[in-house]
């Protein structure tokens, strides 16, 4: 008849050499490890304690093989986690890029509206002329659009800061690389206490690396109101 065997370790070190012995009465696959020369009759006695310590013995190396073939990486799955990566890398970093883009010519558009309606809402609340001109230098009306501008009371309306007009905001020039230019050379434009522009004004903003409709288009109506535009890139 078949035999299967089953091994139980002792924590004490035998003194001679061991053998395995097939425990009758027992599972065939139930068997006590005793060392040589043991008596027959303690060699045919195998207590439910000890099977109780074999099969929860089985349990642990079971649990312990399975956790150690569970550790690392195999070469194969390391290569394609890299794959993985590359595409996903590949993929997000454009639609990254544009994400920055739009989001750095949308600040730049607020930064052109905020001014114009904090300019006409101090004349209207101030019921005198405010004008807002392009300025290089943050006190006076000289250069263009993109290089900054400057809000302040005109007590002559003249447009121009001069007197004892006083600068009541200042934007420094526009940051990356933008330009914002006026299609027909507005430099200046007043509100009146009624929070009308003395002057239309259309306004192009463009961005470097700029791509499909990420450019916009800044119109300000005699009402005061300002209408933005997406429109394509150059």
């Amino acid at each position: 008849m078949q035999q299967t065997f089953l091994l139980i370790w002792v924590n004490y070190r035998l003194p001679e050499a061991v053998i395995m012995h097939p425990v009758p009465g027992i599972a065939p696959e139930t068997t006590l490890l005793q060392p040589a020369g043991a008596p027959s009759a303690d060699r045919h006695r195998l207590s439910e304690s000890a099977v109780f310590q074999v099969s929860r013995l089985q349990k642990t190396l079971i649990i312990t093989a399975m956790n150690n073939n569970q550790n690392g990486f195999t070469l194969i799955e390391l290569l394609v986690t890299i794959v993985v990566a590359t595409i996903l890398v590949a993929l997000a970093v454009p639609a990254f890029h544009n994400f920055v883009q739009n989001n750095r010519i949308t600040a730049q558009v607020n930064e052109l509206v905020t001014a114009m309606a904090l300019v006409r809402s101090e004349a209207i609340k101030r019921k005198q002329t405010i004008s807002i001109c392009s300025s290089s230098d943050a006190t006076s009306c000289t250069g263009n659009w993109n290089q900054g501008w400057i809000i302040f009371t005109d007590d002559n309306s003249n447009g121009i800061r001069d007197g004892a007009d006083q600068v009541l905001r200042a934007h420094e020039a526009l940051a990356g690389g933008a330009t914002l230019t006026e299609t027909a050379s507005v430099s200046s434009i007043q509100f009146d206490r009624l929070g009308s522009a003395n002057v239309p004004a259309n306004f192009e903003l463009r961005i470097p690396d700029c791509k499909g409709n990420q450019a916009r288009d800044i119109a300000l109506l005699v009402t005061g109101r300002t209408d933005v535009t997406r429109v394509n890139c150059p």
